[in-house]
C-alpha cells in the first residue's frame, strides 16, 4: 500500500510540474505574440501618419507639376529604414494603377481557377 501511494505522490509532482512549465509557456508566448502585435500596429500607425502628411499635399495639388514635385518630397519620418526597398519619398509611397493590376494578376494565377475575389470581397 506504501508503493501505491508513493506513485500517486510521483505522479501527482509529474503533473503539476507539466502544469506549471504549461502555464510558464503560455504566459511567455502571450507576451512575445502581444509585443509583436503593439510592434505591428505602432509601425502600421507610424506609415499611415507619415503618408496623412503627403496625402494632405496630394489633396492641395492642382496641377501633375504640383503632384512630381511632392513625389520627389522626402518622408517626414523614416519607414523601415536600412531596409532594401524602403520608402524614401512620397512618391515611393503611391502605387500607380498598372502595378496594383499587376500584383492582382500575380495572385490570380496563384489561386485554383485563376478566380479571385474583387477587392471588396464579393
Amino acid at each position: 500500500m506504501g508503493m501505491n501511494a508513493n506513485a500517486a505522490e510521483q505522479n501527482k509532482k509529474k503533473a503539476l510540474i507539466g502544469l506549471a512549465a504549461a502555464l510558464i509557456l503560455t504566459v511567455g508566448a502571450w507576451f512575445f505574440i502581444n509585443n509583436a502585435t503593439s510592434r505591428g500596429l505602432a509601425r502600421l500607425n507610424h506609415i499611415d501618419s507619415v503618408f496623412a502628411v503627403c496625402n494632405v499635399e496630394y489633396l492641395q495639388a492642382r496641377t501633375s507639376a504640383d503632384t512630381a514635385r511632392i513625389d520627389t518630397r522626402r518622408l517626414s519620418a523614416p519607414i523601415d529604414s536600412g531596409k532594401e526597398g524602403a520608402p524614401r519619398r512620397c512618391g515611393d509611397l503611391r502605387r500607380p494603377a498598372d502595378a496594383l493590376a499587376a500584383q492582382d494578376s500575380a495572385r490570380r494565377s496563384k489561386t485554383r481557377g485563376g478566380i479571385m475575389p474583387t477587392r471588396d470581397g464579393r
